[in-house]
C-alpha cells in the first residue's frame, strides 16, 4: 500500500487522535507516524495508548480510527472533548477535529477541519490521493445527509449550528444535520432535502445564533411538515455562545429535549398572515382541536377563569401552569405537554406570593418566566405580549386579571371596545399555538344565567371559546371548585373541585357536586341590599376628601366589582350631586365631578341649576324639581339643554 505525503499528518494538519505528527521535535510534543486514508473515514494513528480495542495495522504499525461515528477505541473523533490534546497546542485548548461530508450516494464531497485555536479550513479530494484546499466547482450538502435521507420520514430533523452539535445529537439518538460554515450560511437549497419533515432549530447561546436560526426556519418553512425554534431551559445560564453540547453536558437529558419538542409551539414567520381576507375552503386543511387540558383549556384558543375574590382563581391558574411546567397531570387526564409558561400577574407581587405559590405546588420554575412590568393590551401592548410568547415559547400564557390590562382608555363594558381586546388576544394564541387563560372577575349582579356574572361586557364570554367558574359553596365554604359553564369546542366538562389549606396549600380534591347555580347561589333581595351598600360605602370613601372626576370614579368602581347601574343607585340614595367643569361649549375641556351637596358652594363649576328656584331640574320636566345630573340625559337632550354637542358621564 502506497501512502502519499499529502495524506501524512503534519504540523498544519496534525493527526486528529493524538495530536502529533511525524517531524515532531523531540521533546517537544506528540511523534504519529500516521496518516489519512485515501476515502478520509479513518484517521490512522501510531499510538497505542490511544488505541484502546483496535488492532494493529500492518505494515504500517497504526490503529485505524473510523473518523464517522463510534470508533473501535471506545471515543467519537467529532466530540473536541473525546479528542487529546495536541502537542503543539497550549494545554486546555481544543483539538483538531475532522467532518466529512458525503453526498447522497455516500461519496465524500469535501471536509471541513477544526484547527486550533478555533479556526475551519475546507478541502476536497484532489483526485490523485491529496486535496485541494478551496471548494471551487463543488456543490455545498448538508452534514451527514446520507443518514438524513435513511432516517424515517416522522422522526424529527434537530438542526444545531455546527458539526461538534450534530455529533452530539447523534451520540443521543437522534437524527441531525447542520449546514457547512457555521451561522448565517444557510442556503434555501437545502431545505429541499428537508421537504415534509419536522424541523427542530437549536440555536447557540447567543445573538448569531439567534440570528441564524430565524433564517434557517424561514427557509425551510416553506418546505417542512412544521418548524420549531427550541428554546432550551437553562442555556441562558452557560456562558454565552452555549450550544445543544453544553446544555447536555450540564446534566440535561434526550428525555427533556423530547418533551420540549412536544410541548414547544410551531414557528411561524411575519409574513406567514395572508394579504387576502379570502380563502377557498378547499384550501382550508381540516385539523382537530389540541387541547392542554381537555375540555377545560383548548390550546391555540382563549379560554376565562373567574370568579369572586378570594375564589381560588390565581391559585387554579398557577397550579394549571406548575403542572405544565413538571408534565404532571391535571385531573381527568392522561397526558399533559410539557413545556414553559407566561404569567402576567399585576395583583400579586412576584417575589412574596407567586414564586412562593409554585414553590409550594413544586412547579419547575425554570420553565416558569413572568412579565416584570405594567402592560396594556392596546396595539403596542399586543405587541409586546407577542414578543415575550416568540422569546419564552409557553405552551400556556396566564394574565391576571385581565382588567388590570385594558388600560383607561377602553371601557369593558362596550362590545365594540372589548372585542378588539378580545380579537387581539385570540389571533395571539392561534398564531402561537398556546392557550391563553384570562382571570376575571364576577360581577355583584343577580343576573340568573353564570355566563352573564363576569364582570364587563358579555362580548368578553362571547369571544373565549372556554369559560370557568371557580368558587365555593355557600352553605359549605369549604367546598371549593371549578365548573365548567361555557365550551364551544367540545362537550362540558364535570366540575373539579380544589381545596386551600389553612397553610397556604393548594390541592385538587376527587369527586365535586358543585354546580354554578350553587356557587351563584344569593337571596336576590339582600344580595341587592348588600350590593347596593357596599356601592354607598365605596363612594362615601371616594369622596370623602372632595369631589373626584365621574370617569375615574366609575373606572374604580369596575376594577372593584361594581356595576355602573349599582352605583348610579347609590349615587341617587345619597343625593350626590355633578358638577361640570372646564370652559363650556369646548368638546374635550369640559368633564364631570361627583360631590356631596354640602361641598358644592366651594367649587366653581356649572350645576345645571334653574335661575329661578335655585334648585336642580330637569328641563325636560320643568315643573318638577327634581335633581338631575347631565349624564343620565340622551346626547339629544344635551345639545338641547346647553347648546353643545358634548356628551359626558355626570
Amino acid at each position: 500500500m502506497r501512502i502519499s505525503p499529502d495524506q501524512r499528518h503534519k504540523r498544519d494538519h496534525p493527526c486528529m487522535i493524538c495530536g502529533g505528527f511525524d517531524t515532531q521535535p523531540r521533546r517537544q510534543g506528540v511523534r504519529c507516524h500516521g496518516y489519512l486514508s485515501s476515502d478520509g473515514q479513518y484517521a490512522h494513528c501510531s499510538r497505542k495508548n490511544m488505541a484502546g480495542g483496535l488492532p494493529l495495522q500492518q505494515p504500517s504499525s497504526t490503529y485505524a480510527h473510523k473518523i464517522s461515528g463510534s470508533c473501535g477505541c471506545g471515543n467519537i473523533h467529532e466530540h473536541d472533548s473525546n479528542s487529546p490534546v495536541a502537542a503543539t497546542m497550549k494545554a486546555g485548548s481544543s483539538p483538531t477535529s475532522t467532518y466529512p461530508y458525503f453526498d447522497a450516494d455516500g461519496n465524500l464531497s469535501f471536509e471541513v477541519i477544526r484547527n486550533f485555536p478555533k479556526k475551519f479550513l475546507q478541502r476536497r479530494p484532489d483526485g490523485q490521493g491529496g486535496w485541494e484546499y478551496k471548494l471551487d466547482g463543488v456543490r455545498p450538502i448538508l452534514y451527514r445527509l446520507p443518514e438524513l435521507l435513511r432516517s424515517g420520514p416522522s422522526e424529527p430533523v434537530f438542526i444545531p449550528e455546527g458539526e461538534k452539535d450534530v455529533a452530539t445529537c447523534r451520540a443521543e439518538g437522534l437524527v441531525a444535520t447542520c449546514n457547512p460554515g457555521g451561522a448565517g450560511k444557510w442556503r434555501d437549497q437545502y431545505s429541499n432535502v428537508l421537504e415534509g419533515r419536522i424541523v427542530v432549530i437549536l440555536p447557540d447561546n447567543d445573538d448569531p445564533g439567534k440570528r441564524h436560526a430565524r433564517s434557517v426556519a424561514e427557509s425551510v418553512y416553506k418546505t417542512a411538515a412544521s418548524v420549531q425554534i427550541l428554546k432550551l431551559p437553562g442555556l441562558p445560564d452557560l456562558p454565552a455562545g452555549g450550544d445543544i453540547t453544553d446544555w447536555f453536558q450540564a446534566g440535561h437529558t434526550v428525555d427533556e429535549l423530547t418533551d420540549l419538542v412536544q410541548s414547544a409551539a410551531l414557528w411561524k414567520p411575519d409574513s406567514a398572515m395572508p394579504l387576502t381576507i379570502t380563502i377557498r375552503m378547499s384550501d382550508v386543511a381540516p385539523q382537530s382541536v389540541e387541547w392542554i387540558w381537555d375540555p377545560y383549556l383548548p390550546r391555540g384558543k382563549v379560554t376565562i377563569l373567574e370568579g369572586d375574590p378570594e375564589a381560588g382563581k390565581s391559585w387554579v391558574s398557577l397550579a394549571i401552569a406548575s403542572a405544565i411546567s413538571t408534565g404532571t397531570l391535571l385531573p381527568g387526564q392522561e397526558r399533559l405537554p410539557r413545556g414553559s409558561v407566561l404569567v402576567a400577574s399585576a395583583e400579586d407581587g412576584l417575589a412574596d406570593t407567586v414564586r412562593p405559590r409554585l414553590n409550594l405546588l413544586g412547579a419547575d420554575v425554570d420553565r416558569v418566566h413572568a412579565i416584570k412590568r405594567q402592560l396594556v393590551l392596546d396595539k403596542d401592548g399586543l405587541k409586546t405580549l407577542e414578543e415575550a410568547i416568540v422569546e419564552t415559547g409557553p405552551v400556556l400564557v396566564v394574565i391576571d386579571p385581565l382588567v388590570a390590562y385594558m388600560g383607561g382608555k377602553v371601557d369593558m363594558h362596550r362590545a365594540n371596545e372589548t372585542r378588539e381586546l378580545m380579537g387581539g388576544l385570540a389571533e395571539l394564541a392561534e398564531y402561537h399555538g398556546c392557550a391563553i387563560l384570562a382571570i376575571r372577575h364576577l360581577t355583584k349582579g343577580t343576573a340568573n344565567r353564570a355566563i352573564y356574572r363576569g364582570i364587563g361586557s358579555i362580548d368578553f364570554t362571547a369571544a373565549a371559546r372556554s369559560v370557568l367558574l371557580a368558587g365555593a359553596n355557600p352553605e359549605y365554604p369549604d367546598e371549593r371548585g371549578i365548573v365548567h359553564i361555557k365550551s364551544n369546542l367540545a362537550p362540558h366538562g364535570p366540575s373539579i373541585g380544589y381545596t386551600l389549606g389553612k397553610d397556604g396549600t393548594f390541592t385538587w380534591s376527587e369527586g365535586c357536586s358543585l354546580t354554578a347555580a350553587m356557587i351563584l347561589a344569593q337571596e336576590p333581595n339582600a344580595h341587592s341590599q348588600t350590593a347596593l351598600q357596599e356601592a354607598q360605602q365605596f363612594l362615601r370613601n371616594t369622596l370623602k376628601d372632595g369631589p373626584i372626576e365621574a370617569t375615574r370614579i366609575l373606572a374604580d368602581a369596575t376594577a372593584e366589582g361594581i356595576s355602573e347601574k349599582t352605583l348610579r343607585r347609590a349615587k341617587d340614595s345619597l343625593g350626590l350631586q355633578s358638577i361640570r367643569r372646564g370652559e363650556k361649549g369646548k368638546r374635550g375641556n369640559a368633564y364631570y365631578v361627583w360631590l356631596f351637596p354640602e361641598t358644592t358652594n366651594d367649587l366653581g363649576g356649572q350645576t345645571s341649576q334653574s335661575r329661578d328656584s335655585g334648585q336642580l331640574k330637569d328641563p325636560r320636566h320643568t315643573d318638577s324639581p327634581t335633581t338631575y345630573e347631565l349624564g343620565h340625559l340622551n346626547p339629544e337632550d344635551d345639545i338641547k339643554a346647553d347648546g353643545c354637542g358634548y356628551y359626558d358621564i355626570g
